[in-house]
């Protein structure tokens, strides 16, 4: 089918280019840069301090005379687009109290920006770069959000991903990371970055999509809710995060409540005061002082897309049975109930081929198989082997028509729900044989205390002053005796996911 396999899009179609962090292969490859897009100083290779953000003050531009950071900057050719260039410093500007100051001085530290090879960067301010430090904007970097991410560097950011407490949020798939290029997925302690307190955040501008250095174009960062795969890699500009986290690291916020005759700042969940001296407030949140919480901050930025699914039912690919958009990163994540796996079983399946595809997750919740094409034909089933199944739909193109599949649920051989057998002997009764009686019969020979159980008869002893008949049992001692059962897995209470399949 020439639509599947086009190379060329016709009219009213489009294909994406690849992700900006590919623009550098050369560089990369020959070692000159870290992470992608990163130049490091000799200082800095020998001690990769740099995480989100720099933790040390000496790496922040120094204030100019009104009070504010001052970040000069020229062009250091006639290449570079300078309107990318001045949008992104706008920006930079437009979110924070950062002046950025174009200047003739070139035996000062500053920005160079140029053409170079690729997209790439310094960290931070570099005092011993008298005559300046480079920032490329080369061919395919000049959109704003590149041109921000690179000034983030430039400014003391470091890539999102590499921060210490990453692996809550993600999870680096190493089996598919190029070899050789696993240093690129390092994270650094705590003591060498300071994020403010910021929580880690999918949305940065400075976090990287998921296919960056894989040998075969599977994932090597997954997100741990899968929901959350399409926030990373965005290119549009600062996240509420990234603002906040500038503003703290500049010490913006606190000069703007004094601007403002604040002595604290009233925002709540995350916001905080602006230059106007009203709340920033992130996303998922309303009122005045942000002290309304009405949505999670990454669901709030979610397409409706990612969806976690629980019941049986018909899933489809966005539009169908018309054209699926491009740009798409979709999950679709299917959770059983328990002792049942799930099952998607597809009606149709049509993608452009190789450029979208479809990935399916049955064993693995962090990496799965890829189809495109007609790869799958009609009534081909897969079954999870545990009790989450995840498709994730990755799109480039929008020629194709998409897919349909129907989600049941089937029982898990290996986890059971019977009940628990009956008790033959109830804790409230008294055992017949196996042990002494706790009733003492009525006699004016109550010993005060039990015998000792060495001396328990295994059955009842003859006497002529037992009773013949168990005594009331509003004589019972208010303590009687248990039995500890031990239940199989399926019956031990676990949190978040169904039972069963909780490693133990």
């Amino acid at each position: 089918d020439e639509n599947i396999h086009a190379s060329l899009p016709k009219e009213g179609f489009v294909i994406l280019p690849k992700p900006f962090e590919e623009t550098n292969p050369d560089r990369v490859e020959a070692g000159e840069l870290f992470d992608k897009d990163i130049m490091l100083t000799e200082a800095q290779w020998r001690d990769l301090s740099l995480r989100k953000g720099l933790a040390y003050e000496s790496s922040r531009w120094p204030e100019g005379g009104d009070g504010y950071p001052r970040v000069p900057y020229r062009f250091a050719d006639d290449e570079v687009s300078q309107a990318a260039v001045r949008a992104g410093i706008a920006h930079w500007e437009q979110h924070t109290c950062i002046r950025f100051e174009q200047t003739t001085n070139i035996n000062q530290p500053h920005l160079k920006f140029q053409k170079d090879i690729g997209c790439w960067s310094y960290v931070g301010y570099l005092s011993g770069y008298t005559t300046g430090q480079s920032i490329s904007i080369g061919d395919g970097c000049s959109s704003l959000g590149i041109v921000v991410h690179e000034i983030g560097h430039a400014i003391g950011f470091y890539h999102e991903q590499s921060r210490s407490d990453r692996n809550d949020s993600i999870h680096v798939n190493e089996e598919n990371i190029i070899d050789g290029k696993e240093g690129n997925f390092g994270r650094e302690p705590h003591h060498r970055l300071d994020s403010k307190g910021i929580p880690y955040d999918y949305t940065s501008i400075m976090h990287y999509g998921g296919f960056g250095f894989s040998k075969n174009e599977h994932l090597t960062i997954a997100t741990v809710d899968p929901r959350n795969q399409e926030l990373i890699g965005r290119s549009g500009g600062l996240s509420h995060r990234d603002k906040h986290l500038a503003n703290l690291m500049y010490g913006c916020i606190d000069k703007w409540l004094e601007a403002c005759g604040m002595s604290r700042d009233p925002c709540q969940n995350g916001g905080y005061t602006g230059a106007n001296c009203t709340c920033v407030c992130p996303q998922g949140t309303s009122g005045s002082s942000c002290e309304i919480n009405e949505q999670d901050y990454f669901a709030s930025q979610r397409s409706n897309c990612s969806v976690l699914i629980t019941s049986p039912g018909t899933i489809t690919s966005p539009n169908y049975p018309n054209n699926y958009p491009y740009g798409l990163v979709c999950a679709k994540w299917i959770l059983a109930p328990e002792c049942s796996l799930p099952r998607v079983t597809f009606n149709a399946f049509r993608l452009t081929y190789c450029r979208d595809r479809l990935e399916i997750r049955t064993n693995n919740r962090y990496d799965g198989n890829f189809y495109c094409g007609t790869s799958i034909a009609p009534g081909t089933a897969f079954t999870s082997t545990t009790n989450e199944l995840i498709l994730m739909f990755y799109t480039r193109t929008n020629y194709q028509t998409g897919w349909s599949a129907n989600v049941t649920f089937v029982d898990d051989p290996n986890c059971s729900l019977t009940t628990l057998p009956p008790i033959t002997q109830a804790p409230t009764t008294l055992p017949q044989t196996t042990q002494a009686p706790t009733f003492l019969p009525p006699t004016t020979q109550i010993p005060t205390t039990l015998p000792q159980t060495t001396q328990a008869p295994t059955t009842l002893p003859p006497t002529t002053e037992a009773p013949t008949t168990l005594p009331p049992t509003t004589e019972a001692p208010t303590t009687l005796t248990t039995t500890t059962y031990h239940l199989p897995l399926c019956h031990q209470p676990r949190k978040h996911l169904p039972l069963c399949h909780q490693p133990r």
